[in-house]
């Protein structure tokens, strides 16, 4: 009798419970330059059964990553009353952080299931045609434990290149409090260049720059760790400001491969009634000048803005990134503060000239009265502002948009659902996504620092995985499942434009309807199944079925 049980499946299956997998896959398709998932979904049938290691045969092993997917507590899958599409309501582990092998193995559990979460790196040089993968399991003492095989076809074209505009706000005080290393130190951009790597290995192209303290989910009257990428030094004759910290910092990005720069918010969250922190130097002393206690129309401010963003375009334009800029006010202004967001706005837009100045906002009526007019929605308003046409739209989602089937990236919510916003931001036209959580690793309001390992809904107050997508890793960051499934949407919106080229904008809406994906963000079909062919049916139509 074989003592481990080995099954191959969909990239859309979180395993990790007694039950069997049901999304079992032995064959798909790819293009020379994507990244294709799959797993491998092991269990023992011996109770003494503890590690293993795995060895990957075929042509195109060398393309082959292979990594665990562990179990993490999602303390907080669902919240409020919400729709029937989560895998589960009350608190649970699930996989989610996808740990590297090493050379002690892995455990197979005991009638338990875990997978293996294997990557496919086309990297535009794999060899096209059928291709198939063996993977041999040995245990500790080199005993065969099984093998399995799953055939990757290889299509001779690629994807086109990403025209989304994506960003994940990278908090980098995270990275200083859990590392514990000091802002701008060398053991700081070592470790952010590794998390802005992941990020754009994952389509992230648009990078968030510190330049104070960014004023985000900081409670009232509170303070994050410092990290202000400008020098400031205030004299009795004005302000003077140094850009050296800040020049290194877009070109570390430069170099990772970001196209676009989002300057942090100029003013607090929920309103822009403030200033955010800013340290500056004052008779030879680090003082901080700025904060809560600012109001963000006082002349103070108000004449540090007149005499910085001159010098801060200035600096783009030397840099040549001023075309790739967005400004940020401050996000999710409600409308009962529209007074302070429409003076901040006005101000900042006197000097930024050409440059976008967006935020999250899901006020349609700001919109037309010029007071936002680079809006970006949340996906469950967004269809209030598809009928004005709204030139570049972006959207984004929190942890406010976990019904009606909107599409997220929480833990208790199916892979499938995370997917499927890349089909949704082609269907709607939408030029950008926005996400707040990169690396949030704090509570509510930033109270206390947290280890996302243990703690996985800040605190209590968001469903878990909204806070951070990717963990803090030994060397740095490690991705997350729903990391991955997240490119794969991205990549599912390139695959639609891959076809566009090919048939036009207009058959290809049409076969999205047919498979079932109407406008907006709450109607498609909620099967997996579905959605693990549909790169396949798309590649079908555009090369012919006999080819695909």
């Amino acid at each position: 009798m074989e003592v481990c049980e080995f099954l191959t499946v969909s990239s859309l299956e979180k395993v990790g419970s007694s039950v069997r997998p049901q999304l079992a896959e032995s064959e798909n398709v790819m293009l020379k330059n994507e990244v294709f998932s799959f797993q491998i979904a092991m269990m023992s049938k011996e109770w003494d059964r503890r590690f293993c290691h795995v060895k990957v045969k075929g042509k195109i092993a060398k393309f082959v990553t292979v990594r665990y997917a562990e179990l993490v507590p999602v303390s907080m899958p669902a919240k409020y009353e919400c729709d029937d599409y989560y895998i589960a309501y009350d608190p649970t582990m699930l996989p989610d952080v996808l740990l590297p092998l090493t050379k002690d193995g892995f455990n197979i559990y005991y009638k338990q299931w875990r997978a293996l979460w294997i990557t496919v790196r086309g990297n535009g040089d794999i060899p096209a045609g059928k291709h198939r993968l063996k993977f041999v399991f040995t245990g500790e003492a080199g005993e065969a434990l099984g093998e399995v095989s799953y055939t990757v076809t290889v299509l001779d074209a690629l994807l086109p290149p990403q025209k989304l505009l994506y960003t994940n706000w990278v908090h980098y005080d995270g990275i200083c409090e859990y590392y514990r290393v000091k802002p701008f130190s060398a053991k700081f951009y070592a470790l952010t260049e590794s998390f802005l790597r992941k990020a754009a290995e994952h389509g992230m192209n648009v990078v968030y720059v510190p330049l104070f303290t960014p004023p985000l989910d900081t409670a009232v009257g509170g303070e994050r760790t410092t990290i202000q990428l400008i020098g400031v030094r205030k004299t009795a004759q004005g302000y003077s400001f140094d850009f050296s910290e800040f020049e290194k910092f877009i070109a570390l990005c430069k170099k990772i491969g970001f196209t676009h720069f989002e300057m942090s918010h100029l003013f607090t969250q929920w309103g822009a009634k403030a200033a955010p922190k800013i340290l500056a130097e004052v008779d030879g002393e680090q003082k901080r000048i700025f904060g809560w206690d600012t109001p963000s129309d006082g002349e103070e401010y108000v004449a540090f803005l007149t005499a910085f963003l001159p010098q801060l375009v200035e600096k783009m334009r030397e840099l040549s990134i001023d075309k790739n800029v967005f400004m940020h006010i401050s996000d999710e202004p409600p409308a009962s503060d529209f007074e302070h967001f429409a003076k901040a706005s006005e101000l900042v837009r006197s000097f930024a000239g050409a440059i976008p100045c967006i935020d999250a906002n899901s006020n349609l009526q700001s919109y037309l009265d010029g007071i936002s007019p680079h809006p970006i929605p949340a996906t469950s308003e967004a269809e209030e502002f598809l009928p004005y046409n709204i030139p570049g739209l972006w959207v984004y989602y929190c942890s406010g948009q976990y019904n009606h089937y909107l599409s997220n990236r929480l833990m208790g919510m199916p892979s499938q659902r995370n997917r499927i916003l890349g089909v949704q931001l082609y269907r709607n036209g939408i030029a950008g996504f926005l996400h707040w959580g990169y690396n949030f690793y704090e509570s509510f309001l930033s109270k206390r620092h947290i280890n996302p390992y243990i703690c996985t809904d800040a605190g209590g107050p968001f469903q878990s995985g909204d806070s951070f997508i990717v963990y803090p890793g030994e060397k740095g960051a490690l991705d997350s499942l729903r990391h991955e499934v997240f490119y794969d949407a991205i990549q599912d919106l390139r695959a639609l434009q891959l076809l566009e080229e090919k048939i036009g904008k207009n058959a290809v809406m049409e076969f999205l309807e047919k498979e079932g994906v109407k406008k907006g963000f709450c109607e498609y079909p909620r099967d997996a199944v579905w959605h693990a062919g549909l790169r396949k049916r798309i590649y079908e139509k555009y090369f012919g079925e006999e080819q695909a």
